[in-house]
């Protein structure tokens, strides 16, 4: 008689940080990672903090969840590092992903003699220390590359450039038809944005009458702040509407025929579905140089003190005006993105 023994799954280990000023933009990069290999790898994710927004405990609910701060709050890197290491102490050489700019090599060093794999997910540029550092930001400038590699140490690997961007699996390209239908252009600032930033460009944008033309949709995160106004215009204005608190857009982001809103992730989803984008860059990290953004075929890229400029709203409309050209300015792109660069990153990482 046979006995077969059921095979225990290896632990894999996610820092990183969820709240109102950096958003879920963290928490959802590791989802994509963690969705491909939950079923070989028993998941953990550990926060800050306890989460209160119920839309986002159900989104993590179904992994372990290991909260750091329940008495006291984040000092610095090196504490957290110590803290880290008490509260999953347990769980001996597991796989660690560390996605949050808070950290550099001060915080890698203390746990990398503890881990099986220590990845760092981060497009900034400074110091680390790990076996692989994974940054898809597209960046054509070599001097920058170059610093990266100074500041890794000599056994980590570089999972460098567009050839691993995250691209959630739900997305898909469609031919876009620019005769004779209505066009949807969506505003999309992020899961934790304040709606009084753009408050007066929305107010402005209704005056053209441009939202009798277009179908409008605007994005309001589990996190943001100040749109109780645009709920109320919604409302009295039947082509705006409202997405609201959906912690998924691919069902509308397929659809869309203009994109205005955040510089993240967008910029390479945008990319691949080949979808006009007038970037805003909400911080610094968001910014990025106009000719690396050409590359991937966008063409339009702002600050967010610039969108109440009255010139701004005169550049939408020129854009909405010749939509279709603008379209084909974005299939010029020399960079091509790749769906199935998830699984292409988890080779490299040797986890599949």
């Amino acid at each position: 008689m046979e006995i077969y023994q059921k095979k225990i799954k290896k632990n894999a280990v996610f820092r990183l940080n969820v709240d109102n000023s950096i958003g879920l933009g963290h928490l959802f990069r590791c989802l994509k990672i963690i969705n491909k290999i939950k079923k070989k790898y028993k998941i953990y994710i550990v926060l800050d903090n306890q989460i209160t927004n119920l839309k986002i405990q159900n989104l993590i609910k179904p992994f372990n969840i290991i909260y750091l701060y329940n008495k006291h709050t984040y000092q610095n890197q090196s504490i957290d590092a110590s803290i880290f290491l008490k509260n999953t102490a347990n769980l001996k050489k597991a796989v660690i992903f560390v996605d949050d700019y808070r950290f550099n090599s001060i915080w890698h060093k203390k746990v990398y003699n503890f881990t099986n794999k220590l990845v760092v997910i981060d497009d900034l540029v400074k110091k680390v220390y790990c076996d692989y550092l994974l940054n898809y930001k597209h960046q054509t400038d070599k001097k920058q590359k170059k610093i990266i590699q100074r500041n890794t140490n000599p056994k980590c690997r570089l999972l460098l450039g567009t050839e691993y961007v995250l691209l959630d699996d739900s997305i898909f390209k469609k031919k876009r038809n620019f005769i004779n239908k209505k066009f949807n252009i969506m505003i999309n600032f992020g899961n934790s944005f304040d709606f009084n930033k753009i408050k007066l460009f929305i107010k402005n944008f209704l005056k053209t009458g441009l939202n009798k033309n277009y179908n409008l949709f605007i994005c309001v995160g589990v996190l943001a702040k100040n749109y109780k106004y645009l709920l109320n215009i919604s409302k009295l204005n039947k082509n705006v509407n409202i997405i609201f608190q959906k912690l998924s857009l691919s069902n509308y982001i397929n659809k869309i025929d203009l994109f205005m809103g955040s510089s993240g992730n967008s910029i390479y989803e945008n990319s691949f579905l080949n979808i006009p984008s007038i970037f805003i860059a909400l911080n610094k990290n968001q910014k990025n140089q106009l000719k690396d953004l050409v590359h991937l075929g966008h063409y339009f890229s702002f600050e967010i003190k610039d969108i109440s400029n009255p010139n701004f709203l005169i550049l939408v409309k020129i854009l909405l005006d010749k939509l279709k050209r603008v379209s084909k300015l974005n299939k010029s792109k020399t960079v091509k993105i790749k769906k199935n660069n998830i699984t292409n990153v988890l080779e490299h990482l040797k986890l599949v």
